[in-house]
């Protein structure tokens, strides 16, 4: 309604956002992080503004759509709107984004993300005029290895060469 009191609810993630405990009649309370910025959109409905806005907290992602109620006469009486939590979509863009640029064997950086950062390294180079040196690792008659090991083993023996190389690369 006009105050910020709760007249309808329903949700399973009020916990994440921190609406738990709040019920229908109750005034949505003025804090900071998500709850804030809810009432914010709130208010901006009741002043008879149609509202969609991202927000995000440490806890959750929204993505908030509200509009004002009128009567049959213009007035404002309250806002409807929904919030849209957006956490676990986001979680599985950056799933997907990692996956694209990262093997999913080893988890290494793929030819994309190689080629990507060496254009960038190039660049810098000759920028600052630092030298840049680029070196190949070839595993060399890695067939045998899948006819002797197995896929299984072949897959364990790549996965620990990107271990080992990983541990005896970094700075």
């Amino acid at each position: 309604d006009r105050h910020c009191r709760v007249t309808f609810r329903e949700g399973i993630d009020l916990v994440r956002l921190g609406l738990d405990g709040t019920g229908v009649g109750d005034v949505l309370p003025e804090e900071s992080g998500a709850i804030g910025a809810l009432r914010k959109t709130v208010l901006r409905a009741l002043a008879g503004e149609e509202v969609v806005e991202a927000i995000a907290s440490d806890r959750v992602a929204l993505e908030m759509r509200f509009a004002p109620i009128r009567d049959a006469h213009g007035e404002i009486t309250g806002a409807t709107g929904v919030a849209i939590d957006l956490s676990e979509r986001r979680g599985l863009e950056a799933k997907l984004a990692y996956r694209a640029t990262h093997d999913a064997l080893t988890e290494l950086p793929n030819r994309e993300l190689f080629l990507d950062r060496l254009e960038q390294a190039i660049l810098a180079s000759e920028r600052t005029r630092d030298p840049l040196a680029v070196v190949i690792l070839d595993v060399e008659d890695f067939a045998d290895v899948n006819a002797t090991l197995g896929p299984r083993g072949a897959d364990f023996a790549l996965r620990e060469l990107a271990t080992r190389l990983v541990v005896r690369t970094e700075i």
